[in-house]
């Protein structure tokens, strides 16, 4: 997404612009955001979209804090108009009509849309917008696509032109971008982890329990494995806005402090230094033999 300043720099250019040659849907040499970056080519004659396809679902919105702590900050002097126009979420049955809508409202007054997709977006029946038709082993639908899906959406009923970008394994991976709490938890989630094993337990999994929101506190408890595995934990229907694409205050007050903090890995030569696994063997522990 653009930084404060630059956002401000596109709008005064796209004013400016505006004011030399009004923009139309088939015309005009106008500024246009492609991908978070400003391209003033003269081929990009339509108002653009951009979508960016994450992999949150309905039972893990772990990835929501990094796209959608920019759209209600107004510590940062959070202006209408800032990215991201449209949240589409798991627990918000998709509207096409309503979709395309907000999309164009957002193109006409800002100039730009993008859009944070989530691929557990869904129907009101319930098909996935990027259901593949296929199942896995536990018999759950095979998401894919939804970005390309939904950016298809806008070429053929607003004939804007789109970029859609698939952070995937990329926020997956990016571990020198952790915020510090992120890190602290992981630490401490994995170590209760190994103690629970040492200590016995079995058919359990540590939690994070959030003791309080200001301050933020926190501490790690269990949970049976029966009330985790193969179920989905909503997002709350207080923490969307009720239009249905965006966050509310609430959902502010949990996600904030989960990004804050720094805390980089070492680097060397440019790269961060990650952790190796010796990948050693040990002696079997089971009696029988375990068959796969």
């Amino acid at each position: 997404l653009l930084p404060d300043d630059e956002a401000r720099e596109v709008q005064r250019q796209q004013s400016i612009m505006k004011k030399q040659a009004p923009a139309k849907k088939d015309g005009g040499n106008h500024l246009t955001v492609r991908g978070g970056r400003r391209d003033s080519n003269p081929a990009l004659r339509r108002e653009e979209s951009f979508v960016m396809k994450t992999t949150f679902t309905a039972e893990d919105g772990t990835p929501l804090a990094p796209f959608l702590i920019g759209t209600i900050d107004t510590a940062v002097g959070k202006k209408p108009g800032d990215a991201p126009h449209i949240i589409l979420f798991p627990e918000v049955p998709f509207d096409k009509r309503a979709f395309l809508k907000r999309v164009r409202e957002s193109v006409k007054n800002y100039g730009y849309c993008v859009c944070v997709v989530s691929e557990g977006a869904a129907y009101k029946n319930g098909k996935f917008l990027a259901e593949a038709g296929t199942r896995d082993a536990f018999g759950h639908a095979q998401l894919g696509g939804v970005a390309s899906v939904v950016a298809g959406m806008v070429r053929d009923n607003l004939g804007y032109k789109y970029h859609y970008a698939i952070a995937d394994y990329l926020q997956r991976s990016a571990r020198h971008i952790a915020s510090a709490t992120d890190v602290k938890q992981a630490y401490a989630v994995g170590k209760a982890a190994v103690e629970m094993a040492l200590d016995g337990k079995n058919a359990v999994m540590p939690v994070i329990k959030r003791v309080s929101d200001k301050p933020y506190k926190w501490k790690i408890d269990s949970a049976p494995l029966s009330r985790i595995a193969n179920k989905e934990k909503m997002l709350p229907k207080r923490y969307i806005t009720k239009d249905g694409f965006g966050i509310t205050e609430a959902c502010r007050t949990y996600l904030e402090p989960l990004i804050k903090g720094e805390d980089y890995p070492p680097y060397v030569n440019g790269l961060p230094k990650t952790a190796k696994l010796k990948g050693a063997s040990v002696a079997p522990k089971l009696k029988k033999k375990f068959v796969v």
